[in-house]
């Protein structure tokens, strides 16, 4: 077992990629416009200044600080609403680090109060030595740098640290950190690429564990 553990947020230890899917797909309908769904998978995983690149680049004629609010906007009425719940095997996972001594960090592109909102709710905050969101890092996801940052913050080198991801972006920024990545796919189906750069590929958190347990990764 490694001596870190850094963990993404959301499509990861909550099931919230799907409401983010949603309201870019919402947001794109909302100005006219079609490939909502395509633009929500090119920009899973990315930072707020990835996404405002996608859409320009999507749509040029749109204001694309008016378009990216409307996205924040409608994803946070929807978890005001209905809150957001954990994937299965988050405790679980969190538990097996905590027991062995391992660093945890959750490095992710939302905002800090989001990201802390979101662990104090599930009463999880209490696992993680280190949190880092994505106004902390100049470049976002697919960068390494929020995986540098945290793999620093808990004291230890990147190739000492798993990193627990489901989207694209955040696998291409692990390997590049030289972290073992490590995905669990939501909304985004296992490539071939994926499968280059992974250290493992596991239908949901507990499976992850399990093979942590057998020395598999």
């Amino acid at each position: 077992m490694k001596k870190g553990a850094i963990f993404d947020m959301d499509g990861l230890l909550f099931d919230s990629e799907r409401v983010y899917k949603n309201s870019w797909i919402k947001t794109a309908e909302h100005f006219g416009k079609e490939g909502g769904a395509e633009l929500a998978e090119m920009v899973s995983g990315a930072g707020e200044e990835g996404c405002r690149q996608a859409i320009k680049k999507f749509y040029p004629d749109v204001d694309v600080t008016e378009f990216f609010m409307h996205v924040v906007n409608t994803a946070r009425k929807t978890f005001d609403n209905d809150g957001v719940e954990m994937m299965s095997g988050v405790v679980e996972i969190l538990e097996l680090f905590k027991g062995s001594g391992a660093k945890i960090a959750v490095a992710s592109s939302s905002d800090i109060r989001v990201i802390t909102k979101n662990l104090e709710r599930a009463d999880i905050k209490k696992y993680f030595d280190a949190i880092v969101s994505g106004d902390e890092v100049a470049n976002g996801k697919p960068a390494p740098d929020i995986f540098l940052k945290a793999a620093a913050k808990i004291g230890l080198a990147p190739e000492d640290c798993y990193v627990f991801e489901d989207s694209y972006n955040g696998i291409r920024g692990a390997s590049k950190a030289g972290c073992a990545s490590v995905m669990i796919p939501d909304t985004s189906p296992a490539i071939d690429e994926m499968r280059e750069l992974c250290a493992g590929i596991y239908p949901s958190l507990n499976d992850a564990a399990e093979a942590i347990r057998r020395n598999e990764i």
